[in-house]
């Protein structure tokens, strides 16, 4: 089983990290990550799991211009939001931190950098970031790898769906976040998995919705 693809592009390379699992229990899913010069392949898988921690999933990776790595993942029952790294994306990967923050119940982790600075959205699963519960938070960090901190607008989403038309309606949860850039560095859409009924939808579709800020 592979699911929850993170991709990205660095010099003339597509990274796709992923989690795979060997059966439905936990402690069986790992990370991996496969590369192509193409988007549509063929794809390299590399043959072993990344050596991070146990039940390591939900990967979000951050490469530099120089190659560096970043990789932001969860980990174990507690829902910890670990960070590994690597001087380039087929080299050795080591874990650098295990709880970037501690005590806090958090998953999905979509990491980025701008302005000089790392940035993350997350899923507040316990709500004890933002409040609420399973609203996503936006956190940073001066180096990516200590003092994460909630952003000065904390909350980057909630439950409410605005369609263009003015409708609202409420999910159960929104997961999975990931960023759609422009040229300028600027954040433009937000996508992600989407949870609850609605007449017209099936149960977990997939969103691309229209940012105003982040």
């Amino acid at each position: 089983m592979v699911h929850n693809p993170a991709i990205v592009r660095h010099g003339d390379q597509y990274i796709l990290y992923y989690l795979g699992a060997r059966s439905p229990a936990p402690e069986t899913r790992a990370i991996g990550y496969a590369y192509s010069k193409s988007i549509e392949g063929p794809w390299v898988r590399t043959s072993d799991a990344l050596p991070l921690m146990p039940d390591s999933n939900n990967p979000a990776p951050w490469i530099g211009s120089d190659g560096r790595v970043l990789l932001a993942f969860r980990h174990g029952p507690h829902m910890r939001i670990g960070m590994a790294e690597a001087e380039a994306f087929n080299g050795a990967y080591r874990v650098v931190q295990e709880d970037l923050v501690p005590g806090k119940k958090l998953e999905d982790p979509f990491l980025f950098s701008r302005g000089g600075r790392f940035e993350m959205i997350l899923e507040d699963n316990g709500g004890s970031v933002s409040g609420y519960e399973r609203y996503g938070v936006h956190l940073v960090s001066d180096d990516g790898l200590t003092g994460w901190r909630p952003h000065e607008s904390v909350i980057a989403y909630d439950h409410s769906l605005v369609r263009e038309d003015g409708v609202i309606t409420l999910a159960d949860r929104r997961e999975r976040p990931q960023l759609l850039f422009d040229e300028y560095g600027r954040a433009t859409h937000l996508f992600y998995g989407r949870q609850g009924w609605r007449r017209d939808l099936e149960r977990g579709s997939t969103f691309i919705g229209g940012l105003t800020a982040v």
